[in-house]
């Protein structure tokens, strides 16, 4: 009963991220929160940190509350979100084709959880390519065995819905070769490569 009641309860906020994503907006208030609170994926940081060699300069894009910074103690973090959470968080937005200057170089850009909500994956990823030589993503691929899968992802505010082989497909014709290097749940973490 009270999964139901919570269920209920819900129901505006999934049918508030699937209409978002079906008009490929970005949700502007859910990221708000997520800037200011540690998230439920934030076991993913400590996976993804175990990829950043130490005393690497890191940008973190989609840096949220920034967890990811707590277990890179040897390295210089420079985080950039959507949401300006602390003062030196670089501020972009992805979707209206604003990316942090190209000023310097980065040995690691972190994309964690990000990919998904973008509209253009392919413009983001050649984007990318001017900060580091290598960039640590993470995916969630579509569920093929799971018929509700893609209305489960829009209302999660999902906006794009590859394949494992289409997001392989994606990172190649970025200019990137890949490599699988964890997985997390659901997602699968790459090491893209350039250069």
């Amino acid at each position: 009963m009270r999964k139901l009641i919570r269920s209920i309860k819900e129901l505006p906020t999934h049918a508030a991220r699937v209409s978002t994503a079906a008009l490929g907006k970005t949700h502007y208030s859910r990221w708000e929160k997520n800037a200011k609170e540690k998230p439920s994926w934030d076991e993913r940081n400590v996976v993804l940190a175990r990829h950043i060699p130490e005393k690497s300069r890191v940008l973190d894009l989609g840096a949220g509350a920034q967890t990811l910074r707590r277990y890179l103690s040897t390295c210089e973090y420079v985080p950039c979100d959507l949401v300006k959470s602390t003062p030196d968080c670089i501020v972009c937005d992805f979707n209206a084709g604003q990316y942090p200057k190209a000023d310097r170089r980065f040995d690691v850009v972190i994309c964690s959880g990000v990919i998904e909500y973008i509209r253009e994956p392919l413009v983001f990823l050649q984007n990318l390519r001017p900060y580091a030589p290598t960039v640590i993503i993470s995916y969630q691929p579509t569920r093929l065995d799971d018929k509700n899968d893609k209305m489960n992802r829009m209302a999660s505010g999902f906006l794009n819905h590859f394949q494992r082989e289409e997001i392989e497909k994606l990172f190649a014709a970025a200019g990137f070769r890949h490599e699988q290097v964890d997985t997390w749940k659901v997602q699968l973490i790459f090491r893209l490569t350039h250069g």
